[in-house]
């Protein structure tokens, strides 16, 4: 999740432009580092969520509350910083990996 954060992080530094092709997936970290672009766009691929969990675990129960609060604070400030919807965060709370959750063409407003 970190270096998806840096990458997002130095997108933005270069006015990049993001583009989910179709037939194209971003899911996961992959989320974060798409959310850096300067302009992002969905072209008829999938952009999906779910909660973060520790990196080569299959299950996320044993992971400390106060670790998963302040990682939420992390990724609550960036999303928010990026300009995109911080309730993304909730909803990626939500799914318990590895299920994802995939964002509908009408929900993609919150990753554009």
């Amino acid at each position: 999740m970190v270096g998806s954060l840096h990458l997002g992080q130095a997108l933005r530094e270069f006015n990049s432009t993001v583009i989910v092709s179709k037939r194209a997936r971003c899911t996961s970290a992959c989320v974060y580092a798409f959310l850096g672009g300067a302009v992002r766009h969905v072209a008829g691929g999938q952009v999906g969520v779910h909660r973060f969990r520790p990196e080569a675990e299959q299950t996320d129960h044993d992971f400390p509350t106060v670790l998963v609060q302040r990682a939420t604070e992390i990724l609550m400030t960036y999303v928010t910083e990026m300009g995109a919807d911080p309730d993304l965060i909730k909803l990626a709370m939500s799914i318990s990996p590895p299920s994802i959750h995939f964002s509908t063409p009408k929900n993609c407003a919150d990753f554009a």
